[in-house]
């Protein structure tokens, strides 16, 4: 999405001045998989009440060592706490849960390792649940030679420490995302509307040429499929999708973000929670 690609992002365009290039993104759903993977109590409440994680640690970070956002008067600065809290999101809280150490993420956020210990220490002891994950994810790897995605899927041997956690999840991901796109491949074939077949496929991305006189209808047939829980028993937090529209892939608006509990796609009290 940088400035630099842009004209690359623009070469893909919708179809006629009828249609908007409709980007869907599964949003977060890695951070999703790790709470299905390690079914970790507390992270699990935080994802299904749409808690701010990646914001509560900037805050904290920010208390602890304010010379890292220019000083302490920053801290009620909007615009500085959410440049930090990106980050806090990239090299903070994805990369422990992931498996980065204290001196890595010493290193990512150029913070001293003294004033992150206690932090690490505090962020381990919220998170019980995705440690123990962790810790049997690599017990399982050194008894098997192989770690595997919840779907079934397997990697074997060798595999880098960090691939170790990256795998499984990753992985998993994929498969989400790759089962709603092919279920929506068979909507096409039923409905014999195309609008319904990804055009391009980026990561956890799927992007649609949809007809602007059938817009909503369209999104929330496609929402129907992304947004589906059932067809995998271990889905036990809600999956989310941010969707933007614009005339290519890159000028591109953000329209809505829409949860699989708003659409009764998964019950809370089943899921335990």
């Amino acid at each position: 999405r940088d400035e630099g690609y842009r004209e690359l992002r623009a070469v893909f365009k919708a179809p006629s001045e009828d249609h908007y290039f409709v980007a869907v993104d599964q949003g977060q759903v890695e951070a999703r998989v790790i709470e299905m993977a390690a079914r970790d109590q507390r992270y699990g409440v935080y994802l299904w009440d749409r808690h701010d994680i990646h914001g509560e640690w900037a805050e904290r970070i920010a208390n602890a060592y304010p010379a890292r956002i220019g000083g302490r008067k920053f801290i009620k600065d909007k615009d500085t706490m959410k440049k930090f809290r990106t980050d806090i999101k990239n090299q903070w809280t994805f990369p422990l849960f992931f498996g980065a150490n204290l001196w890595s993420v010493s290193e990512y956020l150029t913070i001293p390792v003294d004033t992150l210990e206690p932090l690490v220490e505090q962020f381990w002891d919220e998170y019980k649940g995705v440690r123990e994950w962790q810790a049997r994810l690599k017990q399982f790897y050194r008894e098997n030679g192989y770690v595997e995605c919840l779907t079934g899927r397997r990697r074997r041997a060798p595999i880098q420490p960090t691939e170790l956690i990256n795998s499984p999840i990753q992985g998993t991901a994929s498969d989400i995302t790759v089962d709603a796109w092919t279920r929506l491949s068979g909507a096409v074939m039923e409905t014999g509307l195309f609008q319904f077949q990804a055009r391009l496929e980026i990561h956890d991305e799927l992007v649609f040429a949809v007809p602007k006189k059938t817009f909503d209808r369209d999104v929330q047939l496609i929402a129907d499929y992304l947004l589906e829980c059932k067809h995998f028993p271990f889905i036990n937090v809600p999956l989310c999708i941010e969707v933007s529209r614009g005339p290519n892939w890159h000028e591109q608006e953000s329209v809505m973000t829409l949860f699989s509990d708003d659409f009764g796609k998964i019950d809370r009290k089943e899921c335990g929670f």
